[in-house]
């Protein structure tokens, strides 16, 4: 036997050793997380409702497998830019993923199955910064009067009490 080799127990334990300590430092970076996130900034305000307005830029991808829209969040029809925004279409299983992006914080929503009507419902899921943990719902419908090129959309927000 070579007399440089160790002994199987010798490299389990120490193996063992890594990932626990691999695990405790995670576990702490998480936990570290996890409560600055929570001590962004002031809660997001319950059981009411947000309405800001998208002009939404070209639509890219496929239209049959993937479509991204993006594009600028502004406080009223002809207002002042305050976020941005992005919707992915995953069409074959027919659902979008919804980002709107603001300074203080994100919103992250969800529609399923296939829409025709209009306006398009959809669930809060989550969000960043002031809206960190929100539920509720997202309404997204197209508004008449798209400036410059861009096809106007209104996002009205309801978070869940």
């Amino acid at each position: 036997m070579d007399s440089g080799s160790k002994s199987p127990g010798m490299t389990g334990r120490r193996s063992l050793l890594r990932r626990g300590l691999a695990i405790i430092g995670g576990a702490t970076a998480i936990g570290a997380g996890s409560r600055a996130v929570r001590d962004v900034g002031a809660a997001p305000v319950r059981g009411r409702s947000l309405t800001v307005y998208g002009r939404k830029r070209p639509v890219a991808g496929t239209g049959t497998e993937q479509v991204l829209t993006y594009g600028e969040l502004i406080d009223a029809p002809d207002g002042r830019a305050i976020g941005e925004f992005r919707t992915n279409c995953f069409c074959l299983p027919n659902l979008d993923f919804h980002v709107l992006q603001f300074k203080d914080g994100t919103l992250f929503g969800l529609r399923g199955g296939y829409v025709r009507e209009e306006p398009a419902a959809g669930a809060i899921v989550g969000g960043t910064g002031r809206y960190a943990g929100a539920s509720g719902t997202l309404v997204e419908r197209p508004v008449e009067g798209g400036t410059r090129g861009h096809d106007l959309v209104e996002f009205i927000v309801t978070l869940a009490s």
